[in-house]
């Protein structure tokens, strides 16, 4: 059974407000300088990669998502965001993948499908709080599995950027305007 997913654009405000809930998005980036600078929990995507692939990565985030909403009895909300160097078309042929996968399997009828409507770059410029460098996440690789408060006196300017990276921000109601508080504060 097929089901109807239409790509559609996304603000950047959008998209840093659902970051700030990460459970329900996956960012699947396209970008080669990927390495360089992305954002938080995002996947990078080569172009050539299979369906298969996808449906793969897919069903890795999809069981990630129930798990948490089952922990934290929280609903099913299901997002992919596409975002590349330059804004996506629509019809882009990476674009028409990801709405082909989504519309193959009633599993995945929740999916909505969005595509960044400006570069990384003018994301990363507005926020770039949100966003670090694969340099970064090398030098910190196993040691957030330490207690991080013990570190936090003596911690590194590195170890300060992954760490604030991942950090929960006020959510951005009106552009460029914030509201004082979180994602949890909104949802009471």
């Amino acid at each position: 059974m097929q089901t109807q997913v239409q790509a559609r654009y996304t603000k950047k405000m959008t998209l840093y407000n659902m970051l700030q809930d990460f459970r329900h998005v996956l960012v699947v980036d396209y970008r080669e300088e990927f390495d360089e600078l992305f954002i938080r929990d995002s996947y990078k995507w080569q172009s050539g990669q299979s369906l298969g692939q996808l449906i793969g990565l897919l069903a890795k985030v999809e069981k990630i998502n129930v798990e948490k909403e089952t922990k934290y009895k929280t609903k099913r909300i299901r997002r992919v965001v596409l975002i590349a160097a330059e804004k996506l078309s629509l019809d882009d042929e990476r674009v028409k993948q990801w709405e082909q996968l989504l519309r193959s399997d009633v599993e995945y009828k929740d999916y909505k499908l969005l595509v960044l409507e400006n570069s990384f770059m003018e994301f990363a410029n507005k926020y770039p709080f949100l966003c670090h460098s694969r340099e970064l996440s090398k030098l910190n690789e196993g040691k957030y599995a330490e207690d991080i408060r013990s570190r936090m006196v003596n911690m590194k300017e590195n170890d300060k950027a992954v760490l604030y990276s991942f950090a929960k921000f006020p959510t951005e109601i009106i552009e460029d305007k914030l509201f004082v508080g979180s994602i949890y504060n909104s949802n009471s």
